[in-house]
């Protein structure tokens, strides 16, 4: 959770009871916490993405807006290589973002993607997709927005 700088001096101006307060600070800290964690797995992650065969990979998908280092180093590990789908179709079929679809002689009515295939990279882009569709108003610039940088 990225609570924003604004965000932060508000919540923390409200006159409230100590129990909120209490509960106020025990959120920070778990977002505090969590940030921690992150910046762990992001270190721990790098060199993954100098290995020759996803460099280039993750720098790519790093041009897309709203698809930062860590979201781009694991379509680039879990996909391996681009070149294995000879279409978009093809990717797409991977991924089950197709529409399911039910014809019958003339009629043919379509349905909700069938959750067929690779589910994580199909929770990873529909998340960018979202961001790409609705950007914060105000949002904290995170610490591993360099990293994206370095690999182009």
């Amino acid at each position: 959770m990225h609570w924003t700088t604004r965000y932060l001096r508000w919540i923390s101006a409200l006159s409230s009871f100590p129990e909120d307060a209490a509960a106020v600070q025990t959120y920070r800290q778990a977002m505090e916490f969590r940030e921690k964690q992150m910046a762990l797995i992001m270190t721990e992650l790098s060199p993954l993405a100098e290995h020759a065969s996803c460099c280039e990979t993750v720098s790519r998908l790093c041009c897309f807006k709203d698809i930062e280092y860590l979201t781009a180093l694991a379509l680039a590990l879990e996909i391996g290589s681009f070149r294995r789908f000879p279409t978009a179709q093809g990717f797409m079929d991977y991924l089950g973002l197709v529409p399911s679809a039910h014809s019958t002689g003339t009629t043919r009515r379509e349905g909700p993607i069938p959750g067929a295939g690779n589910g994580r990279l199909r929770h990873l882009l529909i998340q960018a997709a979202w961001h790409y569709v609705r950007p914060p108003a105000s949002a904290k610039i995170s610490s591993n927005a360099g990293r994206a940088s370095r690999w182009r």
